[in-house]
């Protein structure tokens, strides 16, 4: 394939019932106590749910404390009253997610095999205060890494012996205290489109499939943002996902292809509204994650950004332009995780301009826990530095200086 000009790609976010037992009816019970009996289970029952609500909401307190941060947003709202409860995995009504704070950590999926480690590092999680735990679905290679019951997922990495049980870590994470979430990555995906073809981005628009770069060096295929397929894939695996458990689906790799080439991408639509495509499936995304009772949040990389510079954001614009379909930042809404630097003061002029450029936004910090040479940092440091209102502490390996 002969090279075009090169698009530079964007980093992700590298570098998230109370059981009623029955009543036996006795037959021969006086008529005023079975009333009074009925009265009063009428009673218990929505008692019973409220309080054990309480404890679902946040992890107890610990004697350490995390650094002072930015007030609450006002766009955090409980939603509980106006979205639908969402059935637990046992069957049991759950209700909606709170729009608590976030103050999370990303626990990578090597750790879920060892119990061990599992129940150390959300001990460890716990004592720092944290209230929400991130575990991947769907990495940036497309690999499924739970067990789902979706055919193609099944071919990408969902039927392998490490796939992990996805109910039963949502359960491990909300048994110690937090909110469980899973990051899902939507359109970079090189794996599913070598099993459904018809949902990758093509050549020219022919039966070949269209690679990012030469394959020979390291070129991948693309999930087809304009495939009635592709979109009905991430779909099925966030429904999934969330009717497993899940309170939050972190929705990354939202987007177009960058790479090279680009104007040799077929999309099976002439020109498509990039912007327009993008929107509508968040929208969809949303909705079935809402309907549900959980939350979305979108993942955007801080590049994206623009600088207040006219040669430089010119340059932003373009590449957003072929990615986005336009300047992404001023239309977005809802809640979005902004992947930061971990050069902490770039980190915090990236954040303070994202709030200035869309203030509507709820905005949370994915915050690097570590150096370019792997070394950690200090994540009481982090946060006293960056100030943010809501974070995400992020370290591939799982290793925090909490």
């Amino acid at each position: 394939m002969k090279k075009g000009n090169k698009i530079r790609r964007y980093g992700n976010i590298y570098g998230r019932g109370a059981g009623s037992g029955s009543w036996q009816i006795i037959v021969a019970m006086a008529a005023g106590v079975l009333l009074f009996g009925v009265i009063g289970w009428s009673l218990y029952t929505p008692l019973q749910n409220w309080i054990e609500r309480l404890g679902e909401e946040q992890p107890s307190s610990s004697s350490q404390q995390t650094p002072s941060s930015m007030p609450v947003s006002s766009q955090e709202q409980d939603t509980s009253t106006s979205q639908p409860a969402a059935a637990e995995p046992d069957g049991t009504q759950r209700e909606p997610a709170l729009q608590s704070r976030m103050e999370g950590i990303y626990l990578p999926v090597t750790l879920l095999g060892d119990p061990g480690v599992l129940s150390g590092f959300l001990e460890r999680a716990s004592a720092a205060s944290l209230n929400t735990v991130v575990v991947e679905a769907k990495d940036a290679t497309g690999a499924v890494l739970y067990r789902s019951s979706n055919e193609l997922a099944r071919s990408v990495g969902a039927n392998d012996v490490s796939a992990y049980d996805p109910a039963a870590v949502a359960k491990t994470i909300r048994d110690a205290g937090f909110t469980p979430a899973v990051r899902l990555h939507a359109f970079r995906d090189s794996l599913a489109p070598a099993y459904a073809r018809e949902a990758g981005v093509r050549y020219y628009d022919t039966e070949s499939l269209w690679y990012d770069n030469d394959p020979e060096q390291g070129g991948k295929a693309w999930l087809n943002p304009c495939s009635q397929q592709a979109q009905d894939y991430i779909l099925s695996l966030a429904g999934e996902l969330v009717e497993s458990g899940f309170e939050m689906v972190l929705l990354d790799s939202v987007q177009f292809p960058s790479g090279v080439a680009l104007e040799k991408a077929g999309y099976g639509v002439e020109n498509p509204d990039r912007a327009k495509v993008l929107s509508d499936f968040v929208d969809r995304v949303r909705r079935t994650v809402e309907e549900k009772g959980a939350t979305l949040v979108l993942c955007l990389p801080s590049d994206a950004l623009l600088t207040g510079e006219e040669k430089t954001d010119a340059e932003i614009s373009e590449i957003n332009r072929m990615i986005y379909g336009e300047n992404p930042v001023s239309s977005l809404e809802g809640t979005v995780l902004l992947g930061l630097s971990n050069n902490l003061e770039l980190a915090r002029t990236l954040l303070q301009r994202a709030g200035e450029q869309n203030p509507q936004v709820r905005w949370i910090g994915l915050l690097p826990a570590y150096r370019n040479d792997g070394s950690l940092l200090d994540c009481r440091a982090i946060l006293s530095s960056v100030n943010p209102g809501e974070y995400l502490l992020y370290n591939p390996a799982g290793n925090y200086q909490l």
